[in-house]
C-alpha cells in the first residue's frame, strides 16, 4: 500500500474527512476491505460539469453547474443523477481519473427515480486504447444497517473525495416526498439513510460496500449525520432500461393511494384517495374511499408512508396495456374491478424559448389539460414573457398561463405547428410582422395582435451629416475668467484635440481658448453651457472654412495672447449608437463596427481593429464563456475580424458548418485573452 494510500484510509476511518471525531479505530482487516473497495470504484468516478438552462423573463438562459457520477461500462456508459442531468442540460462534460475532459451524450433519464444515464465520447480522446475503469452493482437488498460505507464524489466542484460512514436506514422516506422535474421522487423511493457526510456537488456519486459495489447513488444531504442514497435495487433496472431504449416505459391506471386511516378500523389494503377524471380507474368504477386490497394478484398493504413505494413501484412496473385484476372493499364488501393500464406521461412538458415572441412555453401535458378544465390538448401555453418583448407589447398584452390556440385563423395544434406558422410569417421580413393572435385565458377566449420577429438595430439619423471639430472642451467660466484674468472673456477652453481631425489640422492646440467662431460671440459662462458651441459648429457647412478666434498661452495659464486660426469643417463621424451592427442570436451578443468616438474615450487604441462587444445577454452562450461589454473582438478561430462585415462572414459559417467550438481573440482595456465559446445548435 503506498503513503497516499494510507494517509488516505487513516483519514477516512479517523473521520477527519467526514468531518466526525472520536470514531474508534478500525480494525486492519476493515482497513483492507476498505482498499479493495476504494480500489474497484474511486477509478470509476466521474466529475460532471454541465450547462443547463433555466427559463425565466421570457428567455432561456443557461448556468453552469457540476455533479458527481460512476462509469458503468468498459463503453462510456455513465449514471447520476437526474437533479444533475436533467432535460435542461445542453453541455456535459466529463472528468475522469486519468485528468481526461470528455465530453457525453444524454442516453435517458427517469425523474422519478432521480436517475439519468450518459454515454462518454470515447472515440474522442487522444489516446483511445487506454482501458477506462468501471465498477459494478452489488445489491442494496444485502444492506443491513450498520453497515460500513463509503460515499464517493466530487463535493463543491473539487477533485475526487471519499468520505466514510455506517448505514443508518435502509427504508429512508422523506414526510413529503421530494418534486424533482414536477415528479415525486418520493413516491417510488426509499431511500438508503447514511452518515457519510454529503456536500453539494456530490450528487450523482456511488455509495459503496466494502466489497467495492455500487450499492446506491448518492442523492440528498439531510444535514447533521444523515444523508440519503437511491439503492440500488431502483437504480440498476432503470439504467439498464434506459441504456435499451432510451426511457423508461411505466403503466399508468389513475389512481392516488395514502395509507389507511387510523381510525379505518382496517390492517388490510390502501386508501384510494383520487381518481383521475378519464382514466382507467374511472373507466373500471374505482371510488375515492375504496380500500384497495390486491393489484394483480399481489397483496397491498400500506399502514404508513414508507409502504407506498411497492405499491407504486408495482403498477409502474406492469406492461404497459395490460389488464389487470383489482381487489377492493367498498362499504365492507369485497369487490372485483379489472382495468387496462396506459402508459404513464412524462410530468415534465419540456419548456422552450420562443424568440421571435419573447416568450417560454410548451405544449399541454394531459395533467395540465385537467388541471385547466380543458377538453383539449391543443394549443401552446405560456411560462414566461420578455419584459418589453414582442407578446409584452401586444394590445392587448399576451401574460403567463395564456394559451395561443389561432394565429391569423390558422389552429396551433402544438410547439411544432406554432414553430411552422412563425417560420412562415417571418420568412423573408426584416421587420417585425403584425399578426392576429387568439389565446385562452382562464374560461375566456381574447384576442391580441403581436408585432412577430425582430427589429432591425442598425439606423440613420441626420446627426452624422452635421459639422465636426474634433476637439473636446469646458467652459470658461467666470470664476476661471477671473482667475486667469481675462475680465469679461467669455468662451470654451479646449481639453483634448483628436488626431486627423478639423481641430488638429488647423493647428488647435489643448488649453487654447475659443472666443468666437466667425465673429459671432461664444457667449458661455456656465458649466452646462457646452451644448451652446457644439451647436454653433453643427449649423456651419461642412466644407467650408471658417475664422475661429481666441486666446493661447505662452506659459502655463498665463501671457495670453490673441489668435486666429482657418478651421474647415469636416462631417461628423458616425455616432457609436448608428455603427452597422450585428447580432448573433445564437450566442446572444451583439457587436457593432469601432466608432471613431472609442477611440476619443479612450476605450480603443487608435489603430487598433476589430469588433466592439455592445451586449452581452446574462445566461447566453456568450456569458457562459465570460465575453464581456466592452470589449473588443479581433479575431475568431485565428481569421482576423477587421469590421463587422467580416465578422458576420465568420460567424455564418461557424453556423453552417455547426461547430462544436470557437475561439475568440478579444481585447479588453490592456489586457488580451482567448475565449472559447461552446456552440450547442438546435435541432
Amino acid at each position: 500500500m503506498n503513503k497516499a494510500k494510507i494517509l488516505l484510509l487513516t483519514l477516512l476511518f479517523a473521520g477527519l474527512l467526514s468531518g466526525k471525531e472520536n470514531i474508534p479505530s478500525i480494525p486492519l482487516n476493515s482497513r483492507i476491505e476498505a482498499e479493495k473497495a476504494i480500489e474497484k470504484v474511486f477509478p470509476a468516478l466521474v466529475r460532471f460539469h454541465v450547462v443547463y438552462t433555466d427559463y425565466r423573463d421570457g428567455r432561456e438562459k443557461r448556468s453552469e453547474a457540476y455533479g458527481s457520477g460512476v462509469l458503468i461500462s468498459a463503453d462510456g456508459y455513465a449514471v447520476t443523477n437526474y437533479h444533475v442531468i436533467d432535460r435542461t442540460v445542453k453541455k456535459i462534460f466529463c472528468t475522469i481519473s486519468t485528468n481526461e475532459e470528455i465530453e457525453a451524450d444524454v442516453i435517458g433519464q427517469d425523474a422519478l427515480t432521480d436517475i439519468a444515464v450518459v454515454k462518454l465520447r470515447l472515440g474522442e480522446r487522444k489516446d483511445k486504447n487506454i482501458p477506462v475503469r468501471f465498477a459494478s452493482f452489488g445489491s442494496s437488498a444485502n444492506v443491513n444497517v450498520g453497515d460500513p460505507i463509503l460515499a464517493m464524489g466530487s463535493p463543491l466542484a473539487l477533485s475526487r473525495t471519499i468520505t466514510a460512514g455506517i448505514i443508518s436506514n435502509t427504508k429512508l422516506s422523506l414526510p413529503y416526498g421530494m418534486n424533482i422535474g414536477w415528479e415525486n421522487v418520493g413516491a417510488m423511493v426509499l431511500w438508503l439513510g447514511h452518515d457519510a457526510q454529503i456536500l453539494p456537488g456530490n450528487s450523482g456519486g456511488p455509495l459503496v460496500n466494502m466489497k467495492g459495489e455500487i450499492i446506491g447513488i448518492n442523492e440528498l444531504g439531510l444535514g447533521g449525520s444523515l444523508d440519503a442514497a437511491i439503492p440500488s435495487d431502483v437504480v440498476e433496472p432503470v439504467v439498464r432500461e434506459i441504456i435499451k431504449k432510451g426511457k423508461v416505459d411505466r403503466s399508468w391506471t389513475g389512481l392516488t393511494c395514502e395509507p389507511l386511516l387510523k381510525n379505518s378500523g382496517e390492517n388490510k389494503g390502501t386508501l384510494v384517495i383520487d381518481v383521475f377524471k378519464a382514466s382507467p380507474a374511472e373507466a373500471a368504477g374505482i371510488e375515492p374511499g375504496d380500500i384497495l386490497l390486491s393489484y394483480d394478484g399481489i397483496d397491498i398493504t400500506a399502514n404508513f408512508e414508507e409502504d407506498l413505494p411497492f405499491f407504486f413501484r408495482l403498477v409502474a412496473g406492469t406492461p404497459i396495456g395490460k389488464e389487470v385484476t383489482l381487489k377492493l372493499k367498498r362499504s365492507g364488501k369485497e369487490l372485483i374491478k379489472t382495468l387496462k393500464t396506459k402508459e404513464r406521461e412524462i410530468a415534465d412538458p419540456g419548456e422552450e424559448e420562443f424568440k421571435e415572441w419573447g416568450f417560454t412555453g410548451s405544449n399541454l401535458t394531459e395533467r395540465m389539460m385537467r388541471q385547466r378544465k380543458r377538453t383539449t390538448r391543443d394549443g401552446v401555453v405560456i411560462f414566461t414573457v420578455k419584459i418589453g418583448g414582442q407578446c409584452e407589447e401586444a394590445k392587448p398584452e399576451i401574460k403567463p398561463n395564456d394559451i395561443i390556440v389561432n394565429i391569423n385563423g390558422k389552429e396551433v395544434k402544438d410547439v411544432k405547428t406554432l414553430k411552422a406558422i412563425t417560420e412562415e410569417i417571418i420568412k423573408g421580413s426584416t421587420e417585425p410582422v403584425p399578426v392576429i393572435v387568439v389565446f385562452n385565458r382562464e374560461a375566456e377566449r381574447w384576442m391580441s395582435i403581436v408585432k412577430v420577429g425582430f427589429k432591425d438595430i442598425n439606423k440613420t439619423s441626420e446627426e452624422a451629416k452635421k459639422s465636426y471639430l474634433g476637439a473636446s472642451f469646458q467652459v470658461l467660466t467666470t470664476g476661471l475668467s477671473e482667475h486667469l484674468k481675462l475680465k469679461d472673456k467669455t468662451g470654451v477652453i479646449i481639453t483634448n484635440v483628436y488626431r486627423n481631425t478639423a481641430a488638429e489640422k488647423a493647428g488647435l492646440l489643448p488649453g487654447d481658448i475659443i472666443t468666437s467662431l466667425d465673429g459671432d460671440n461664444i457667449a458661455v459662462n456656465r458649466p452646462e453651457e457646452t451644448e451652446v458651441f457644439t451647436n454653433m459648429i453643427k449649423k456651419k457647412k461642412v466644407g467650408q472654412t471658417y475664422e475661429m478666434a481666441g486666446l493661447r498661452a505662452s506659459g502655463e495659464f498665463k501671457d495670453y495672447k490673441e489668435m486666429k486660426l482657418a478651421v474647415k469643417f469636416e462631417r461628423s463621424p458616425t455616432p457609436k449608437d448608428e455603427m452597422k451592427k450585428y447580432e448573433d442570436r445564437n450566442f446572444e451578443f451583439t457587436v457593432r463596427d469601432i466608432s471613431f468616438f472609442d477611440y476619443t474615450e479612450n476605450k480603443v487604441d487608435y489603430g487598433d481593429k476589430g469588433v466592439f462587444v455592445e451586449t452581452v445577454l446574462p445566461g447566453g452562450w456568450a456569458a457562459l464563456a465570460r465575453l464581456n461589454n466592452g470589449s473588443i473582438i479581433q479575431s475568431v478561430d485565428g481569421q482576423k475580424v477587421e469590421d463587422v462585415d467580416g465578422f458576420i462572414k465568420i460567424m455564418e459559417e461557424i453556423a453552417k458548418n455547426k461547430k462544436k467550438r470557437a475561439v475568440f481573440f478579444v481585447k479588453k482595456g490592456i489586457y488580451t485573452d482567448f475565449i472559447q465559446m461552446e456552440c450547442v445548435w438546435v435541432k
